[in-house]
């Protein structure tokens, strides 16, 4: 997905110009809660094209689930 089309589902197009900020305020807080709140483990990756971010993976991995003893 690209840096545009993530800000375009996320009605973001005019915030967050700079992909650090969008990194830092919207998909940083936003993986690290998943991570805790979900069954899933979330990690994403990006591409630049020169300098700037141009896509953006998201990955996503269930989390094993330990057995209990009873």
């Amino acid at each position: 997905m690209t840096i545009e089309q993530l800000r375009h589902k996320f009605d973001l197009e005019d915030k967050y110009p700079r992909s650090a900020d969008l990194k830092r305020w919207i998909i940083e807080p936003a993986i690290k809660e998943l991570n805790v709140k979900s069954n899933y483990d979330v990690h994403y990756r990006t591409e630049r094209k020169g300098r700037a971010v141009h896509k953006i993976w998201f990955y996503f991995r269930e989390k094993s689930q330990l057995q209990m003893d009873v």
